[in-house]
């Protein structure tokens, strides 16, 4: 083997890797339904169930003394407030699709789009 395809050769492995990523993540997007509604639930026990359609904002009391507002409209739901110290529901951004979820773990508050 030449030096040249020596080095072309992993090159072209790594091209072939992210194409192959890049046509998984469309394929997967464009699989994803939108959900109708978001369930939210406390401690595993369910709290509210909130029309995506349907702007609503809605303040929730978790565990250890932590509250999040959530908010629904245009077909998602995101948390706008949350008092937990990391804030990585308030970083999850909008969710729509059938089966993505919300969690803050220190109040206990999943929240997850169905159909």
């Amino acid at each position: 083997m030449s030096k040249r395809l020596k080095k072309i050769l992993p090159i072209c492995a790594v091209l072939l890797a992210v194409l192959i990523c890049i046509v998984w993540i469309i394929i997967q997007k464009s699989t994803m339904k939108n959900g109708r509604y978001a369930d939210i639930r406390i401690s595993g026990v369910s709290a509210a169930r909130l029309d995506l359609d349907n702007e609503t904002k809605k303040q929730f009391h978790g565990e250890n003394d932590i509250d999040l507002t959530v908010v629904t409209g245009n077909g998602c739901v995101y948390v706008e407030k949350s008092e937990c110290p990391d804030k990585i529901c308030v970083k999850t951004g909008k969710i729509s699709a059938v089966g993505e979820q919300i969690v803050c773990l220190p109040a206990r508050i999943v929240i997850e789009v169905k159909n």
